[in-house]
This record gives C-alpha cells, sequence and structure tokens, in this order.
C-alpha cells in the first residue's frame, strides 16, 4: 500500500472536522455531535505504524434535542481509548 502524503504529524483542522454519532436509547434512534475535538495524525514511514490521536470534550455532545443536557449528566471520560478496546 501506498499513499501520496509524506511521513509526518498532521493536526486535526477543528473547522473542517466532526465527530458524529449514532445510537440507539429506549428504541429510537440518537443521532449527535460533539462539538469540540482536538488530535492528530502520524504517518510513519512504514504505514503500520502510523497512529491517530483525537481528544474530544464530551461536555459538548449536541443531539439538536433540547434534552441533550438531560444526556450530559451520565458522561464521564478519564485517560485515553485505545483501539483494542473496541476489539
Amino acid at each position: 500500500m501506498s499513499i501520496d502524503i509524506p511521513p509526518g504529524r498532521y493536526a486535526l483542522d477543528p473547522v473542517h472536522s466532526s465527530l458524529q454519532f449514532a445510537t440507539r436509547f429506549v428504541g429510537a434512534r440518537v443521532r449527535g455531535t460533539f462539538g469540540e475535538l482536538s488530535g492528530a495524525l502520524e504517518i510513519a514511514e512504514d504505514l503500520t505504524k502510523s497512529s491517530v490521536q483525537v481528544e474530544i470534550d464530551v461536555a459538548t455532545v449536541s443531539t439538536g434535542d433540547d434534552h441533550t443536557g438531560a444526556f450530559r449528566v451520565g458522561f464521564t471520560a478519564s485517560g485515553r481509548v485505545s483501539r483494542s478496546a473496541f476489539a
């Protein structure tokens, strides 16, 4: 596999980036976004050693519903989540 991006660290552009999600809550589909995120993509010479790091301000969650604030009460975050956490 080859790419035309030179190896290096690339910062996430928060103006042109978004994080969206979809889940089910009490049988209804809920879609939303997080308003603030930051991160970087590290492209290595060996692509298999490349990585991505993203930090999300979970307090900025929005579902477009006035009741979103009620969902925020349950959000807590600390540390980092790795890909292996989802395997």
